[in-house]
This record gives structure tokens, sequence and C-alpha cells, in this order.
């Protein structure tokens, strides 16, 4: 009998500890992978805001995780410095929660350099931290403009056009139009058809470059592949 209640307290003995290793342990790698798209996405951005508080997220694709069901692989492109004219652009993916909060980062923009930039024909740039980057390093007026009134002073931005108009340039270009390559000054309604060349341009990046302490904007047509057709410095009237 001494030997029967003593397997018997061993047994009640394991299936103590048993439970006890469930409930904590157990339940709580279950918890784990009971995490919703919703829930996956905001810790993501919580740890990236969290990080980075000036990051600006955007284009955040998510997917059924490859590796761990319940998990989340998350693709965000993250941007900062936005308006200045070497911002950064990255991608980084995430694989909630199987993979914690680690993160796979792709450079697409970093200290004024495009990665996997190619000038073949079948290149389209597709987002504006790209656009000012390119104009940047294309433009020697632009690299003028920036040395002239300072890194710190100058705002760039950079919207895309399917199609460009001279009624859009009309309501964007207020002044007297400085044209680079030629240096030829001309007011508002030459200037559009200047512009256009009396047509509608497809696929264009219009990318504008100001400065407090300047009087002047300077504004560079560029189409989706990165070649530049045009730079006008405009002088408001």
């Amino acid at each position: 009998m001494d030997i029967l209640a003593k397997v018997i307290v061993v047994i009640i003995f394991l299936i103590i500890v048993f439970v006890i290793y469930y409930n904590f342990f157990g339940s709580a790698n279950l918890a784990k992978k009971i995490v919703t798209r919703s829930e996956a996405v905001n810790m993501v951005v919580a740890d990236i805001l969290n990080s980075t508080p000036n990051a600006n997220i955007s284009h955040i694709i998510t997917n059924s995780s490859p590796i761990e069901n319940g998990s989340w692989q998350i693709f965000t492109t993250v941007a900062y410095n936005t308006t200045k004219p070497c911002p950064t652009l990255l991608g980084e993916m995430f694989d909630y929660p199987a993979t914690g909060l680690n993160v796979t980062t792709t450079t697409y923009v970093q200290k004024c350099k495009v990665y996997s930039y190619s000038n073949e024909p079948y290149y389209l740039v597709s987002m504006p931290e790209v656009a000012i980057t390119i104009s940047y390093n294309l433009s020697k007026s632009a690299q003028n403009y920036v040395n002239t009134y300072g890194y710190g002073n100058v705002n760039v931005y950079a919207k895309f056009y399917p199609n460009l108009t001279a009624n859009i340039l009309r309501r964007t270009l207020i002044g007297n139009i400085i044209n680079i390559a030629n240096s030829t000054v001309t007011n508002q309604s030459s200037a559009f058809n200047t512009l256009v060349n009396n047509s509608i341009l497809s696929n264009i990046w219009l990318i504008n470059y100001s400065a407090k302490n300047s009087p002047y904007f300077l504004y560079i047509e560029m189409y989706q592949s990165g070649n530049i057709i045009n730079q006008f410095l405009v002088k408001p009237t």
C-alpha cells in the first residue's frame, strides 16, 4: 500500500505540474497566435513611431504569414524628411507575431542616392521621394538653388500628373517665368504653352523647390522615367 500511495502522489504531482505549465506557458503561446490583422498592423505602426516619431508611414500591405498560422506579414513604406532635397524612403517588412517586431529593411532612397535606379525605358518613378531625389541629382539648377539659399531653408514638393495641361499650370505657376534653358522671361499666358508645347503631357512629375529667403520658386518638369523636360524659375508678382 505504501508503494501504491507513493505512485498516486507522484501522478497527482505530475498532473499539477502539467496544469500549471499549461496555464502559464501553453495558454500564452496559444494567445500569441490569436492576433487579428488590425492588431498586428497597430503593433507594427506603434513600434515604428516609437523608435522614429517623425516617420511618415504609407502603403501598408498585409498578408497571411508564410511561416506561421495566425501571424501576419506586414509591408510598409517609411519616409523621413519628405520635403527636403534628399529625403529617405525605406521598405520595412515584419512578420508579426511570428518573429516579433524584428524588421527586414529595403532601402529605396537615402543620402541623395536612389537605389536600383535605371535609365532603361521600363523604369518608372512611382514615389515623390524618388522624384525629388532624381531631380536634385540631375538638375544643376536645383543644386545651385539649394546651395544658394541653404539646405535647411529649402522645401521640396513633388506631385504626379497623369495629364499635365495648360489649365493645371495656370493654377500652379503665378508670376514671371524664367526658362532656365535659354534665360527668356515670359508672362503667364505664353509660358503655359511653352511648358506643354501646346499639348497635353502625360505621366509627368512636377517638382517645386521653394525657400523662405528666396524671391523665386524653382519648378522642374520630369517624365515618369526620370528624364527632365523643362526647368523654370518663377518670381511671384
